[in-house]
C-alpha cells in the first residue's frame, strides 16, 4: 500500500496532518476518510461562549420596571428642564441667521448652533448617567456621531 502525508493549514500556525491512503485502488467500494471534525469542534467552543457571554451581559444591563420608570421620569424632567434653554437656542440661532450677511456668517451661525446642541447633548447625557448610577443601571458611553455626507 501507498500512503501519503498531506499538511491542511488551519487558521495561521495550527496546523493538521491527514493521512491520505489509496485503498480506493485496491478496494473501489472502500469509503473515502472522512475529514476531521476537530477544528469544526474547536470553532464551535470558541464561539458559543462569547454568544452566551453577551447574552449575559445584555441581560443584566436590562432595567427592571422601577429603574425603567426612574429613567422615564427623569427624560420627563429634562425635556422640561430645558424648555426655555432650547427654546432661546433656537431663536438665537434664527436671529443669527437673519442678521447674517453672506455665506461665511450663515456657516459661523450653523456653527455655533451646532456646537451648543453638542453642550446641551452632553449635559443631557451626564443628567441621565447620574439617574442611571442613582438606580444601580451602568453608564452610557458617548458614541460617536459618523459625519453626515454632504
Amino acid at each position: 500500500r501507498f500512503r501519503s502525508h498531506l499538511v491542511i493549514p488551519l487558521a495561521r500556525s495550527n496546523q493538521i496532518l491527514v493521512k491520505r491512503s489509496h485503498h480506493s485502488e485496491v478496494n473501489p467500494n472502500a469509503v473515502p476518510m472522512k475529514r476531521s471534525a476537530l477544528p469544526i469542534a474547536l470553532l464551535v467552543l470558541l464561539v458559543v461562549p462569547e454568544v452566551e457571554l453577551s447574552r449575559s451581559v445584555q441581560a443584566a444591563a436590562k432595567p427592571s420596571q422601577d429603574q425603567e420608570q426612574a429613567l422615564v421620569q427623569a427624560h420627563k424632567n429634562w425635556t422640561k428642564q430645558t424648555y426655555n434653554q432650547r427654546l432661546e437656542l433656537m431663536q438665537s440661532s434664527q436671529r443669527c441667521v437673519d442678521a447674517a450677511q453672506n455665506i461665511k456668517a450663515l456657516k459661523d451661525c450653523r456653527q455655533r448652533h451646532k456646537q451648543a446642541r453638542k453642550s446641551l447633548r452632553q449635559d443631557r447625557r451626564a443628567y441621565l448617567n447620574e439617574v442611571r448610577n442613582d438606580v444601580g443601571l451602568p453608564a452610557r458611553q458617548m458614541r460617536k456621531r459618523r459625519k453626515q455626507q454632504v
